[in-house]
């Protein structure tokens, strides 16, 4: 199990009623997670899955990563540097499905530290 650090961050993957109103920085968004989440760039497996807060779906996802390869994630969460340099975000894989599927919109630090990361 990872220990989180002093400047990490860990966010919720969902808050009810914030959504993208930009559908490409939407789908940029989710495709920097999945690849993070391709790359390896993830703590804290798990042995479930999550169950959707919206829809109800449950089991493995399955999506396309930036090179065209069907990805089937798990529960885990995904570590992403910060903007700042300073620590890391840390949310849970399901965040993906809230994205694409819900058009969620997450919180700006993470959507600034995806945006910036290379």
């Amino acid at each position: 199990m990872y220990i989180y650090k002093k400047d990490d961050t860990v966010l919720e993957p969902y808050r009810e009623g914030v959504e993208f109103n930009d559908y490409d920085l939407a789908q940029e968004v989710a495709n920097h997670l999945i690849d993070l989440y391709v790359k390896g760039k993830v703590v804290n497996r798990c042995r479930h899955f999550e169950v959707c807060r919206v829809c109800d779906q449950q089991g493995p996802c399955f999506y396309i990563d930036s090179d065209g390869n069907q990805v089937r994630l798990t529960s885990c969460e995904i570590q992403i540097p910060k903007f700042d340099g300073q620590g890391n975000i840390f949310v849970n894989s399901s965040i993906i499905h809230y994205v694409l599927f819900h058009n969620y919109k997450p919180e700006d630090e993470l959507i600034d530290a995806l945006l910036n990361s290379s």
